[in-house]
């Protein structure tokens, strides 16, 4: 149990280091799709984390508190995101790769890049470049799920309701 004094002490140390677990979920959420409901609940998993390396802390060995602190929130962070994620970390990489071949190609270009030259800027048969599609498919379907979806003619073409 801990005494009174361990816990105003832990309490002290826990706000001295909130600003280091928003900096730390804000440089992650940064790169993702998220909204600030789930960035709260991510801060909130990083305060557990500090949490956890109060109570694991070493001051015998030879690394600052901030240091180790820093290490432990972002793990327990980035457990929380691949808990949420149904998507396999193999297809997330190939959707990665994808995305990037396509953005510098477009980028290089100055325009979209047709199939065979994705294909060709990844050294793959194009063949492959369509299983590469197919597996990689099922990504963009995470940053759409909580959106309503309204369909605006016959012809399935579909716009986001804001």
């Amino acid at each position: 149990m801990i005494r009174t004094v361990d816990k105003k002490k832990r309490d002290d140390m826990i706000m001295k280091y909130a600003p280091l677990v928003k900096n730390i979920v804000g440089r992650l959420a940064a790169r993702l799709p998220i909204d600030s409901a789930d960035k709260e609940d991510l801060i909130n998993v990083g305060i557990m984390g500090l949490m956890s390396a109060l109570d694991k802390f070493d001051k015998n060995r030879n690394v600052q508190f901030e240091t180790y602190a820093s290490f432990r929130i972002r793990g327990a962070v980035l457990d929380e995101l691949r808990a949420k994620d149904w998507v396999p970390r193999a297809t997330r990489s190939k959707d990665n790769k994808l995305e990037n071949a396509m953005s510098s190609l477009k980028k290089n270009l100055g325009r979209s890049p047709s199939e065979d030259e994705i294909a060709e800027y990844l050294g793959i048969l194009q063949e492959d470049y369509f299983k590469l599609l197919d597996e990689a498919r099922c990504v963009p379907l995470i940053i759409c799920r909580r959106r309503p979806i309204t369909w605006k003619d016959t012809a399935g073409r579909i716009s986001w309701r804001k």
